[in-house]
């Protein structure tokens, strides 16, 4: 603990609020290790929700600890007004999480998770980082009295932040046009390259015990509606024992995957792997997926973390043609444009072979410098050093967490 000059306690610990179930966390679990390892911080809390058999609390690795909030069922009402029960009680729950210490900063991940962290901000006296994993009030499948509303919360609210971070520059222009923001910052979705070898037979293509010689594409990520699943079952569980599908990760959608798999020899299911693990579990599969079906703003300004799983692994890919996904694409040649429909996505495995696979990898091999983390990293430390720099001289506390005295 440190003392700030009114002599109140002060944890070293920064806090991590989404409203999600912390499972995977690409990007939340990237910015929690970048922090202790620039000596941000002396440890990290993450707050979520929680669902099946996860742990309401556990130490997910040194220095980071998960807290998960048991969330009720109210059966019989439709999902948004679900979803927006369950959105209140949580938030009411993470207040009384953040105010229970005095933590260094606080970064809300997501529209959802922003009232409690505005309000455990100011209470607590700490800098609010605001971390938009999309365009937050843009979300497929929004109606447009729901994002309407969004809109409205998210205007009220995102003044309190001190720093806000997007995903990409079109979101960040979007948020600068229509809130006028000034203290905003892109930083990409782009996964850490692990050099560290998986375990024998824990790679994507034994795990599924897929032949050597066939074309293995993967989907990573929420198994849900808008994200082309469909299409992709329906292609694939017509084609031939040379071309494999792969869904590695979770969400609704999952047992309908989980069917066509028990009665199709060429797609498979895996479960989520740690984030970590990603890329090198996924290195020996040959093309990935990034297949949206939506044409909503979220989707069309997205480059979301698999995107960048894939390329570190190696992979080309196939993505639908929306505005970033087709910019990023079509500057690298890292892959190939398709539209979101079955005709379409079977029409482009049809012509796939080995040796235009093989192609298009050695053309992700020489773009390497485009996804890598390290640039991102620096970007955020930056932040990270300016907001408490900024916020704890006014109140007369060192800048640095290796320069507090500890307890």
């Amino acid at each position: 603990m440190v003392q700030d000059r009114d002599g109140k306690a002060r944890t070293s610990e920064l806090i991590h609020v989404s409203f999600s179930a912390l499972a995977p966390m690409s990007r939340i679990e990237r910015a929690a290790r970048t922090a202790l390892e620039a000596g941000i911080c002396r440890s990290v809390h993450l707050i979520g929700y929680q669902v099946g058999d996860l742990p309401a609390s556990e130490a997910f690795a040194p220095g980071i600890r998960i807290t998960r909030v048991p969330l009720r069922r109210y059966r019989g009402l439709p999902r948004i007004f679900h979803r927006t029960l369950n959105a209140v009680e949580w938030n009411l729950a993470v207040l009384k999480l953040v105010r229970r210490g005095r933590p260094l900063l606080l970064q809300a991940h997501s529209l959802a998770a922003l009232p409690a962290s505005v309000v455990a901000a100011r209470l607590a006296g700490c800098p609010l980082l605001y971390d938009a994993h999309e365009l937050e009030s843009e979300r497929q499948g929004w109606p447009p009295s729901l994002r309407a509303a969004a809109r409205t919360l998210e205007r009220a609210l995102i003044r309190f932040a001190d720093h806000t971070i997007v995903v990409c520059d079109s979101i960040a222009d979007w948020y600068r046009t229509r809130y006028r923001l000034t203290k905003l910052t892109t930083l990409r979705n782009i996964a850490v390259r692990p050099e560290h070898p998986i375990a024998e037979g824990r790679d994507i293509r034994s795990l599924c015990g897929v032949p050597a010689d066939a074309l293995l594409f993967v989907f990573l990520g929420e198994i849900d509606r808008g994200r082309g699943i469909e299409a992709m079952l329906d292609v694939f569980s017509r084609s031939g024992p040379d071309k494999h599908i792969v869904f590695m990760g979770y969400g609704r959608m999952a047992p309908m995957v989980e069917d066509h798999a028990r009665r199709h020899a060429n797609i498979h299911f895996q479960p989520p792997v740690r984030s970590l693990d990603v890329v090198p579990t996924i290195r020996s599969a040959d093309v990935g997926m990034v297949f949206f079906d939506g044409d909503s703003l979220s989707y069309q300004y997205c480059l979301p973390n698999k995107l960048f799983e894939c390329l570190n692994a190696g992979l080309p890919l196939i993505c639908t043609p929306l505005r970033e996904l087709s910019r990023f694409v079509t500057e690298l040649e890292c892959g190939w444009l398709c539209a979101a429909e079955p005709n379409a996505l079977r029409a482009l495995v049809a012509t796939l072979d080995r040796t235009a696979v093989e192609a298009r990898k050695e053309q992700v091999a020489r773009q390497t410098e485009h996804f890598s983390w390290s640039t991102e990293r620096e970007k955020l430390i930056g932040i990270y050093r300016t907001l408490l720099a900024s916020r704890w001289d006014r109140q007369g506390v060192s800048r640095t967490i290796r320069d507090l005295e500890v307890s």
